[in-house]
C-alpha cells in the first residue's frame, strides 16, 4: 500500500528501539514552529509510521528477559483485561483461543529461528505489545513543562487476528490519552491501530515492516 499526502496520511520518519536510541522527526522538526506544532494536533489528519516487526518483536520478547513462562503468565493477566477477536469470531476463553492457534504450537516463522509462531501470537495478546506506539506518541506528544503527558487509562483494547493460509496477520487497536495532570483532564484521546504480519514463509526479501495508524480526537473540556 503506497501512503501519500493525497489520502490524508502523514508518514511520520521514527526509528524506534534501535540501540534504545530512539529519534523521531515530528519531535525535532515539526514541534520548532507554530505550523509543526498545528501539524502534529491536527484532528483532521490520520497520522501513520511504519516499523520493523522484527525489533519491535524482540524488545518485547526481550521485556520479558527472553523466558516464555513469563509470556504466559502475563497472558494470564492480560486476556481478561481485553478483548480478542480471531477469524471475525469472538473469542472470550483462554481456552478457545488456545484451540485456535493449536495449529501454530509447531509452526516455525522466518521472524525468529527459535521461537514458534504460537508464542508470538500470546506474546502479541499481551498489553507489553503497546509499548512501541506508547513511546512513539510519548516522544511527539509529550510535554513536562506544560504539565502535558501521554498515559494509558485501561481503555478497553481490541486484539485482531487473521489467518491468511498459514500466515497470521494481527491488528492491535487500543486508546492513549494526552492528559494534563494540573488540571487533571484528558486534552486528547488518541485510538491507536497497529498491523503486523508473521509470516510462516518467506514470500520477499528484505525486512518486515509493520504500521502504526493514529488520529487525535479533541475531548470537550466541561
Amino acid at each position: 500500500m503506497e501512503i501519500t499526502q493525497d489520502d490524508g496520511y502523514v508518514l511520520i520518519d521514527c526509528n524506534i528501539y534501535k540501540n534504545d536510541n530512539t529519534q523521531c522527526q515530528s519531535q525535532s522538526t515539526q514541534k520548532t514552529s507554530p505550523m509543526g506544532i498545528k501539524r502534529i494536533y491536527d484532528t483532521d489528519r490520520e497520522f501513520t509510521m511504519l516499523f520493523d516487526i522484527k525489533d519491535y518483536l524482540i524488545s518485547i520478547w526481550e521485556s520479558y528477559d527472553k523466558n516464555s513462562m513469563k509470556v504466559w503468565k502475563q497472558f494470564c493477566l492480560d486476556f481478561p483485561r481485553m478483548d480478542f477477536m480471531f477469524d471475525e469470531e469472538n473469542i472470550t476463553d483462554p481456552h478457545q483461543f488456545f484451540q485456535k492457534i493449536s495449529k501454530y504450537w509447531f509452526k516455525e516463522n522466518i521472524i525468529f529461528d527459535n521461537i514458534l509462531t504460537y508464542l508470538l501470537m500470546i506474546m502479541l495478546c499481551n498489553q507489553s505489545s503497546f509499548g512501541l506506539p506508547c513511546e512513539l506518541l510519548t516522544k511527539i506528544y509529550s510535554d513536562e513543562a506544560n504539565n502535558q503527558h501521554v498515559i494509558y487509562r485501561h481503555d478497553r483494547s481490541m486484539i485482531k487476528f487473521t489467518t491468511i493460509a498459514d500466515d497470521v496477520e494481527c491488528t492491535i487497536n487500543t486508546t492513549f490519552h494526552i492528559f494534563n495532570t494540573a488540571s487533571y483532564r484528558t486534552l486528547y484521546r488518541i485510538p491507536v491501530s497497529l498491523s503486523l504480519d508473521i509470516q510462516t514463509s518467506k514470500k520477499q526479501s528484505g525486512k518486515q515492516m509493520g504500521i502504526i495508524f493514529w488520529k487525535l480526537l479533541k475531548e470537550e473540556q466541561k
